[in-house]
Order: structure tokens, then sequence, then C-alpha cells
């Protein structure tokens, strides 16, 4: 009933939570319903306490396997400057983008590496 007021009523196109599956209903009526109505979500998101209820803008990065019905995620809430929670872009280490002693290249195993 939650999911549906939330999509249907309120009219979100998406939503997260913290557990790892939608409901523990013997059918997964929720799982079913958001499925079967076009809708996506979020399973496993942690800190969503520490978002804002409005005023976020909500990035994701993932990727989805061919032929998969979905996959790991990062997400990353940017909140506006006066928000209390998490940290800048200039206060977290590595960002924007980390700097390498050499250009990335993959290595025998596939995983990328500084190779001179």
């Amino acid at each position: 009933a939650a999911l549906k007021f939330l999509h249907l009523e309120r009219k979100i196109l998406f939503h997260g939570h913290e557990p790892l599956d939608t409901d523990t209903t013997p059918n997964l009526e929720g799982e079913h319903w958001l499925l079967h109505n076009d809708f996506t979500q979020a399973e496993g998101v942690a800190n969503l306490d520490k978002v804002p209820e409005a005023g976020a803008l909500v990035t994701i990065g993932f990727a989805k396997p061919l032929g998969g019905s979905g996959g790991y995620a990062r997400y990353v809430a940017i909140a506006p400057a006066d928000w209390t929670e998490g940290v800048s872009v200039i206060e977290a280490p590595g960002a924007p983008l980390s700097r390498q002693t050499a250009p990335l290249k993959r290595d025998e195993n596939g995983v990328f590496r500084p190779t001179p």
C-alpha cells in the first residue's frame, strides 16, 4: 500500500530503501507491483537518513549487465550548501579525481593500474 501511495499519489518515479529487499511477504507483493508497473527502486542504500527530504539532487553511477535486472550502484546526494551532513567535494579525499603517477592501463587481469 505504501509503495502504491508514493508512486501513484505522490508521483515519485524512483525510491530507495536500506533493506536488501522491498518486502518480506511470501509472494513478494511489493516487488511484483513495482516491476509490473514500470517503476524502479534502489535496495540496500545506506545513509538515507542523512539526505534532505527535499532539495537534494541524487546522482547514480551503475552498470547493468546485459540481460540482467540490476546490479551494484553508487548513489551520491548533492545537497544544498547549508546542509550539515556529509562532506563537500573539497573535503573528500581524491575528489574530484585522484592523481596518478602515470596513465591508467589495464593489467593482465583487466585491472586499471598506473603504467608509465
